[in-house]
Protein backbone atom coordinates (compact mmCIF):
# COMPACT_ATOMS: atom_id res chain seq x y z
CA UNK A 1 0.00 0.00 0.00
CA UNK A 2 2.64 2.43 0.97
CA UNK A 3 4.43 1.85 -2.57
CA UNK A 4 0.94 2.83 -4.30
CA UNK A 5 0.53 5.29 -1.87
CA UNK A 6 -3.19 4.36 -1.23
CA UNK A 7 -5.21 2.21 0.69
CA UNK A 8 -7.27 1.88 3.83
CA UNK A 9 -6.67 -0.56 6.93
CA UNK A 10 -10.38 -1.15 8.99
CA UNK A 11 -10.68 -2.99 12.54
CA UNK A 12 -13.08 -3.63 13.97
CA UNK A 13 -13.49 -3.69 17.88
CA UNK A 14 -16.52 -3.96 19.91
CA UNK A 15 -17.34 -1.71 22.59
CA UNK A 16 -15.45 -2.94 25.53
CA UNK A 17 -12.49 -1.32 24.23
CA UNK A 18 -13.53 1.38 25.90
CA UNK A 19 -15.65 0.16 28.78
CA UNK A 20 -14.82 -1.83 31.30
CA UNK A 21 -17.26 -4.98 31.57
CA UNK A 22 -16.75 -8.40 33.85
CA UNK A 23 -16.31 -11.38 32.53
CA UNK A 24 -14.26 -9.99 29.74
CA UNK A 25 -10.58 -11.44 30.90
CA UNK A 26 -8.18 -9.55 28.95
CA UNK A 27 -10.36 -9.16 25.99
CA UNK A 28 -11.45 -5.54 26.76
CA UNK A 29 -7.59 -4.67 27.24
CA UNK A 30 -6.77 -6.22 23.41
CA UNK A 31 -9.30 -4.61 22.23
CA UNK A 32 -8.45 -0.83 23.35
CA UNK A 33 -4.31 -1.93 21.95
CA UNK A 34 -5.94 -2.48 18.38
CA UNK A 35 -7.46 1.16 18.99
CA UNK A 36 -4.54 2.13 19.83
CA UNK A 37 -2.62 0.53 16.94
CA UNK A 38 -4.94 2.21 14.52
CA UNK A 39 -3.53 5.55 15.76
CA UNK A 40 -0.26 4.53 15.80
CA UNK A 41 -0.91 3.06 12.00
CA UNK A 42 -1.92 6.54 10.84
CA UNK A 43 0.35 8.49 11.73
CA UNK A 44 3.42 6.14 10.14
CA UNK A 45 1.32 5.80 7.21
CA UNK A 46 -1.31 8.50 6.03
CA UNK A 47 2.42 10.70 5.49
CA UNK A 48 2.65 7.56 2.63
CA UNK A 49 -1.29 7.99 1.61
CA UNK A 50 -2.71 5.15 3.79
CA UNK A 51 -5.65 5.51 6.03
CA UNK A 52 -5.92 3.37 9.36
CA UNK A 53 -9.75 3.68 10.57
CA UNK A 54 -11.22 1.52 13.37
CA UNK A 55 -15.21 0.23 13.56
CA UNK A 56 -16.85 -0.01 17.19
CA UNK A 57 -19.71 -1.58 17.14
CA UNK A 58 -22.08 -3.58 19.75
CA UNK A 59 -21.60 -7.25 20.04
CA UNK A 60 -23.42 -8.26 16.55
CA UNK A 61 -26.38 -10.54 17.31
CA UNK A 62 -26.21 -12.19 13.52
CA UNK A 63 -23.25 -13.82 14.26
CA UNK A 64 -22.15 -16.95 15.68
CA UNK A 65 -19.65 -16.07 17.61
CA UNK A 66 -22.12 -13.76 19.73
CA UNK A 67 -23.98 -16.53 20.38
CA UNK A 68 -21.20 -18.22 22.25
CA UNK A 69 -20.45 -15.10 24.20
CA UNK A 70 -23.78 -13.92 25.25
CA UNK A 71 -24.42 -17.78 26.13
CA UNK A 72 -21.39 -17.91 28.36
CA UNK A 73 -22.62 -14.50 29.72
CA UNK A 74 -25.93 -15.17 29.98
CA UNK A 75 -24.90 -18.38 31.70
CA UNK A 76 -21.98 -16.51 34.27
CA UNK A 77 -25.19 -14.02 35.14
CA UNK A 78 -27.58 -17.24 35.65
CA UNK A 79 -29.92 -15.76 32.92
CA UNK A 80 -31.20 -17.25 29.76
CA UNK A 81 -29.52 -16.23 26.45
CA UNK A 82 -32.16 -14.22 25.08
CA UNK A 83 -32.78 -12.32 28.67
CA UNK A 84 -29.01 -11.39 28.30
CA UNK A 85 -29.00 -10.10 24.73
CA UNK A 86 -32.25 -8.15 25.80
CA UNK A 87 -30.04 -6.59 28.66
CA UNK A 88 -27.12 -5.94 26.51
CA UNK A 89 -29.64 -4.64 23.62
CA UNK A 90 -31.19 -1.61 26.45
CA UNK A 91 -27.60 -0.69 26.95
CA UNK A 92 -28.01 1.38 23.66
CA UNK A 93 -30.03 4.91 22.79
CA UNK A 94 -31.76 2.88 20.52
CA UNK A 95 -32.45 -0.50 21.90
CA UNK A 96 -31.26 -2.62 19.44
CA UNK A 97 -27.22 -3.99 18.40
CA UNK A 98 -25.44 -3.12 15.63
CA UNK A 99 -26.49 -4.70 12.49
CA UNK A 100 -24.00 -6.40 10.10
CA UNK A 101 -25.37 -4.11 7.46
CA UNK A 102 -24.74 -1.14 9.30
CA UNK A 103 -21.34 -2.26 9.95
CA UNK A 104 -20.73 -2.95 6.47
CA UNK A 105 -22.14 0.19 5.17
CA UNK A 106 -19.95 1.51 6.99
CA UNK A 107 -16.74 0.18 5.96
CA UNK A 108 -17.52 0.86 2.66
CA UNK A 109 -17.98 4.36 3.21
CA UNK A 110 -14.71 4.58 5.41
CA UNK A 111 -12.77 2.65 2.76
CA UNK A 112 -13.96 4.74 -0.14
CA UNK A 113 -12.38 8.45 -1.25
CA UNK A 114 -15.54 10.30 0.23
CA UNK A 115 -14.09 9.21 3.52
CA UNK A 116 -10.49 10.79 2.43
CA UNK A 117 -9.88 12.95 5.59
CA UNK A 118 -10.71 9.95 7.76
CA UNK A 119 -7.40 8.32 9.70
CA UNK A 120 -6.22 7.45 12.89
CA UNK A 121 -9.70 7.54 14.19
CA UNK A 122 -12.81 5.30 15.56
CA UNK A 123 -15.65 5.16 13.98
CA UNK A 124 -18.54 4.80 16.86
CA UNK A 125 -21.00 2.54 15.47
CA UNK A 126 -22.22 1.49 19.16
CA UNK A 127 -26.16 3.06 18.82
CA UNK A 128 -25.20 5.16 21.97
CA UNK A 129 -23.36 2.37 24.52
CA UNK A 130 -20.24 4.75 23.69
CA UNK A 131 -21.02 8.88 23.77
CA UNK A 132 -18.07 10.23 21.75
Amino acid sequence: MITQQSGVVLMHTPEPARVAAPMLGGMSPAWAAMESLNRAFSAEWAPHGVRAVCLRTTGMEETPTIDVVFGLHAKGYGITQEEFRAAMAANTHRKRATTLVELAEVAAFVASDRAAAMTGTVANLTGGIIVD
